[in-house]
């Protein structure tokens, strides 16, 4: 598996290519939509083609769907300011806006658990979960954390996941992890980690080392950039992967909670975002057991 230090320079992790929202009114906005329709007219699909969808979603599902390296500079750049500029209208929920757990354990300050779309969160790193082609879901509409992560970051973050895939030359393997900027979400870098498909309850604890390794390797990976303080993780493998949700989050606590205790200098935040009702359920009544 490839390195942080061979895709480093490649995907240019070190360099700050901050987005700057264009004073633009919604009426701006809504021309510079139709424009890029016009002008990507070519990457029409069955999913964009739909006389039901609006310009804007026509153009979510032409972007979400197109191959790499498929947008021309100008697009790419048109497309940076219509995401700049619609991220710049929501609100970001930062690290300081979240409430600690484990209020009597030593790194109780540096663990958190929080409920929301992972793509608000103003924090160092977020977690992605992928799959082993590590390009994204390519399936508009469709809910998956990949897919969402996707649409927010923007089409930029495609094309460095094809980069860094490229010279890796093979698929990713489960419980590996790798790292790209995030673009347009307020976080800076995305880690993506490609969970275990639960496909028969024989196998649990096999699957459930790796789902371990990969929390694991989100953290190692991180830990490799020093100015990465926060990093907030999604529930790996417990949507269409479907490993057991009671689980995955005892599991998930359990390997954070240890890589802590043996890292203590590392990280000021580590939050755990679920966005169902059944997994806040979940990780409430596992804090609470605990």
């Amino acid at each position: 598996m490839l390195d942080l230090s061979q895709y480093r320079q490649a995907l240019q992790l070190d360099e700050n290519h901050p987005f700057h929202a264009p004073d633009f009114s919604q009426e701006e906005m809504d021309a510079l939509v139709k424009s890029l329709v016009a002008q990507t007219a070519r990457l029409e699909n069955r999913y964009s083609s739909q006389p039901s969808l609006s310009p804007r979603q026509q153009l979510y599902a032409r972007l979400i769907s197109c191959p790499p390296f498929s947008l021309s500079e100008d697009e790419l750049e048109k497309t940076d300011l219509l995401l700049a500029w619609e991220q710049s209208r929501k609100a970001a929920t930062g690290t300081a806006d979240l409430a600690a757990v484990f209020e009597k354990r030593q790194f109780s300050t540096k663990m958190a658990l929080w409920q929301g779309d992972i793509c608000t969160l103003k924090v160092d790193a977020v977690v992605n979960a992928a799959n082993s082609q590590m390009l994204g879901c390519f399936q508009p509409f469709h809910r998956c954390i990949d897919n969402v992560i996707h649409a927010g970051a923007g089409p930029r973050l495609r094309d460095d996941c094809a980069r860094m895939m490229d010279l890796q030359k093979t698929l990713e393997q489960t419980g590996h992890a790798k790292m790209t900027r995030a673009y347009h979400l307020p976080a800076r870098f995305i880690l993506h980690t490609v969970g275990p498909i639960y496909e028969s309850p024989a196998l649990h604890s096999q699957y459930a080392d790796l789902l371990a390794n990969c929390y694991r390797s989100c953290l190692d990976t991180a830990a490799a950039i020093p100015s990465i303080q926060s990093v907030a993780f999604c529930c790996i493998s417990t949507g269409v992967f479907a490993f057991p949700n009671e689980a995955a989050a005892r599991i998930a606590l359990d390997t954070v909670t240890r890589w802590l205790e043996e890292h203590p200098q590392r990280f000021s935040h580590v939050v755990f975002n679920v966005f169902l009702e059944k997994d806040l359920r979940l990780y409430q009544n596992e804090l609470s057991r605990r």
